[in-house]
């Protein structure tokens, strides 16, 4: 009988394989030749704004989500699997927000032929997943908020 990983290890496995995602977009950049749109300089600054403005809302609407989804639990029935339960959605909301600005300068490196693009949005998007990285004790934690 195959024992269910714990909620941790899936949390691990789902940040890991967004992290991964995005160090395979800034490879992929730097290893495919792209065509140069000519955009104008407009879109490349809205684009970029774009891509700050997500990592804003990534830092204010999951944990929102989060203590709704809490705040939804009973104090004396909550278990590390029902707080699991409730944290899930918010930190795949949170991963996703924080990747995508690496997806958007995937895009503009080569609208622009311009690398720059992936290197900044990507390093600060895996700095920012990889520091959200699953501990021991997260969910005992949240038990107890």
């Amino acid at each position: 009988m195959t024992q269910q990983p714990s909620p941790l290890v899936i949390a691990q496995i789902v940040t890991g394989s967004i992290a991964f995602s995005v160090v395979v977009l800034i490879v992929l950049a730097h290893v495919l030749t792209g065509m140069d749109a000519d955009l104008p300089e407009l879109v490349l600054w809205l684009l970029s704004a774009l891509a700050g403005l997500l990592y804003i809302v990534s830092f204010v609407l999951p944990p929102r989500i989060l203590r709704a989804g809490l705040d939804s639990l009973p104090r004396d029935e909550r278990s590390p699997q029902s707080v699991f339960s409730a944290w899930f959605p918010s930190y795949i909301m949170a991963l996703a927000l924080r990747e995508a600005p690496a997806v958007i300068g995937f895009v503009l490196t080569f609208l622009s032929l311009d690398t720059s693009y992936v290197i900044v949005f990507g390093v600060v998007s895996l700095f920012l997943i990889l520091k959200e990285w699953p501990r021991e004790g997260l969910f005992q934690s949240l038990v107890l908020r």
